[in-house]
Order: C-alpha cells, then sequence, then structure tokens
C-alpha cells in the first residue's frame, strides 16, 4: 500500500524550496539554517518533481506565476521555464482561452513521450 505524504508537510517542503530558489546560499548552508537535513531536502525535491510531472500528463498542472520585467514598462508578459532551460514568454494581455491553449499545448509538448 502507498503512503501519501501529510499534506501539511508537502505545503511545509514546497514553502521551503521557494525560500531556497530566492536564497543565495548552498544547500549545506541553507538546511542549516532551515533546521533539516541535506538528505530531507533532496528526498523532497525528488519527491516534489516527481508528482508535478506525474500531474502533468493528467488534467490539472500546478503552476506558480512569478511577475517579471518586461521589456516594456507597460506591456505585462508571462515567463514559462521548462525543464531543460527552454523559456516561453506570453502576452499577459492575451485573451483567457489563448493563454490556456497555449500552456496546454506546452505542457503536452513537454510530456510527450515520457513514462509515467
Amino acid at each position: 500500500m502507498v503512503r501519501l505524504p501529510n499534506p501539511q508537510r508537502v505545503d511545509q517542503w514546497r514553502s521551503r524550496f521557494r525560500r531556497f530558489e530566492i536564497a543565495d546560499t548552498t544547500v549545506a548552508q541553507f538546511c542549516r539554517q532551515e533546521h533539516c537535513s541535506v538528505v530531507s531536502f533532496y528526498q523532497w525535491r525528488r519527491k516534489l518533481e516527481t508528482d508535478r510531472h506525474e500531474a502533468a500528463g493528467g488534467t490539472i498542472v500546478a503552476v506558480e506565476l512569478k511577475p517579471t520585467q518586461a521589456t516594456e514598462p507597460s506591456h505585462a508578459m508571462i515567463q514559462i521555464e521548462l525543464p531543460g532551460g527552454a523559456i516561453v514568454r506570453l502576452d499577459a494581455d492575451s485573451k483567457q482561452h489563448v493563454l490556456q491553449n497555449s500552456i496546454l499545448a506546452i505542457v503536452q509538448a513537454t510530456t510527450v513521450g515520457r513514462a509515467s
């Protein structure tokens, strides 16, 4: 039987990884500051990445929208950073169905051929 992780722990680690993304530190230093083990850090990162990839094969994909600097001050953009370093930028002023279809196409293109 598969044991599902505690949702509060999942949220705690997701929050921790968001803090790590903006921290200017090594994993070991960050883990000391957070009072967690380096082993746990890597296990949870692998677990959450696996969950995210499995979700990408379904109809619901969790995304985090971050503000980015646009080339023009009044022009809002949505930036999607894909595994492997590719970056997709979409006009945030586009109609909702255009954004949804674009994001869906990106997700499908990046998950084609991956084992579930």
